[in-house]
């Protein structure tokens, strides 16, 4: 229909404007196309090929037709058209350069939901292609705020699914950066944590008291082990942990319930030995390697063990039957 309207107007001669809006149907209705068989498995990479080919060919004569009618917004919406094509073929730079250059000429038209589009279009780009966290949420940001001022409710709600993905994403990195370096401060003090034979004992006789459950040297928290599969009162958990972080961080004053342990002077070396001398007082409990980040407080990190200790009971029980 949209090739069928684009020959008429053609044939009709004088009508640019209404040439220029076919243009870019046509070239975005490719690009949809496109991405629906990519999505489905079921484009190969001959059509692929062709087909964005044909929707940057359709989007740069949208803009030469723009250029000659000589108005910034139709300038920047052939703009934001080639920035679309370019995003798909994964051509970053050329796709910032079209976005941003669009994006000002929307601007200075007073287009604001079209600027917001071009921002939202911007801000997936660093994200997908760069993974430019920062600057992908600042330009979702600006654009939810453009779809704000023209009461496009359409329009923001898109820009909010845009910046939860970036946050989402910016999370799942740092939660992986965060588990590559306490995995490796685990590795590094792992010498702390093995058993070591008590003085005039041979390693045959080692007890639970050869094994530190903390940084200091020998100490031992104020606290039985742990049986998880016998159900756990969240007062006991909640003293386990408090004992453990007390002796890691060298203070015999009480830590809240709620107070992040960074702040009561826990470290990210002490972190690591946090997490593997809990669950030395806890056997059966598994705590991940990025504990005290994700869980910052001892409030946190009982609902936590508790969650775990019923799964370990449900465990412990089904092996009995």
């Amino acid at each position: 229909a949209g090739q069928r309207a684009l020959a008429l107007y053609r044939d009709l001669g004088e009508l640019r404007e209404e040439e220029l809006a076919v243009l870019i149907f046509c070239s975005n209705a490719t690009l949809m196309d496109l991405m629906k068989k990519e999505n489905s498995g079921k484009g190969s990479e001959k059509f692929y090929k062709s087909a964005s080919e044909k929707s940057l060919k359709l989007a740069k004569e949208a803009l030469s037709i723009a250029k000659k009618i000589d108005e910034p917004a139709h300038v920047g919406a052939a703009m934001f058209a080639i920035a679309q094509c370019q995003m798909v073929c994964v051509k970053g730079q050329e796709a910032i350069k079209a976005a941003e250059e669009g994006q000002k000429l929307l601007w200075e038209s007073g287009d604001l939901r079209g600027e917001g589009g071009i921002l939202l279009l911007l801000a997936n780009i660093q994200l997908q292609i760069f993974r430019d966290y920062s600057k992908a949420k600042d330009a979702a940001e600006e654009g939810v705020w453009c779809f704000q001022q023209v009461g496009d409710a359409r329009g923001e709600a898109q820009g909010w699914e845009v910046l939860d993905k970036i946050d989402h994403e910016s999370g799942a990195q740092a939660r992986a950066q965060q588990a590559m370096m306490m995995q490796q401060m685990a590795a590094q003090n792992q010498q702390v944590l093995m058993p070591l034979p008590q003085q005039g004992q041979g390693g045959d006789d080692m007890g639970d008291a050869a094994m530190p459950s903390a940084a200091r040297p020998g100490y031992v928290p104020n606290a039985a082990k742990l049986d998880v599969t016998s159900g756990l009162a969240i007062e006991a958990v909640h003293k386990t942990i408090a004992e453990v972080a007390k002796g890691l961080i060298g203070i015999d004053e009480e830590i809240e319930v709620d107070m992040p342990l960074m702040e009561a002077g826990l470290t990210s070396n002490t972190a690591v030995l946090l997490r593997d001398s809990l669950m030395q007082q806890m056997p059966g409990i598994s705590l991940p390697v990025t504990l005290t980040f994700d869980y910052p407080s001892i409030g946190s990190m009982g609902e936590l063990v508790m969650e775990n200790a019923q799964k370990a009971a449900l465990k412990a029980a089904k092996k009995k039957q």
